[in-house]
C-alpha cells in the first residue's frame, strides 16, 4: 500500500493530529479522548465553512469520524471503540483509501448508483 500524505494540505494535519491523540488516549492518556473530539469537531466545523454544503460525502465522513469519536464518552466502551477509530483514522490519514467514504457512497440520499461503485 502506497503511503499518501501531504504536509502542505492542512486537512492532513486535522487527520493527522487526531492519530496522534487517539493513540495517545488508547496507551492511556485520559485528555486525549477529549481532545480527539475536539480536533475532529474542529475538522468538521472548518469543512463546513468551506464547504457551504452539508450533503458533501466529505462533511459526511466528518460527521461519522466525529460521532464515532463521541464514543470516547463512554467509560466501558471508548477503548475499543478508539481502536477502531484509530484504524480508521490511519487508513484515512496514511493511504489513498477512506472506508468511511465508500460507506456514505451507497447511503439513499447521495444519488448514487450502487453498481457503479462495484
Amino acid at each position: 500500500m502506497k503511503l499518501n500524505y501531504n504536509i502542505y494540505n492542512y486537512h492532513w494535519w486535522f487527520w493527522s493530529i487526531a492519530v496522534i491523540y487517539a493513540s495517545a488516549a488508547i496507551a492511556g492518556w485520559q485528555p486525549g479522548y477529549i481532545y480527539t473530539i475536539e480536533v475532529l469537531a474542529l475538522n468538521l466545523l472548518n469543512s463546513i465553512l468551506l464547504q457551504n454544503i452539508i450533503a458533501y460525502e466529505k462533511i459526511q465522513v466528518n460527521i461519522i469520524f466525529l460521532l464515532i469519536s463521541l464514543g470516547g464518552l463512554w467509560d466501558e466502551g471508548k477503548f475499543y471503540v478508539y481502536i477502531c477509530l484509530l484504524t480508521l483514522l490511519v487508513i484515512k490519514t496514511f493511504s489513498c483509501h477512506c472506508i468511511v467514504l465508500y460507506f456514505t457512497r451507497i447511503l439513499p440520499w447521495n444519488n448514487r448508483n450502487i453498481r457503479a461503485l462495484l
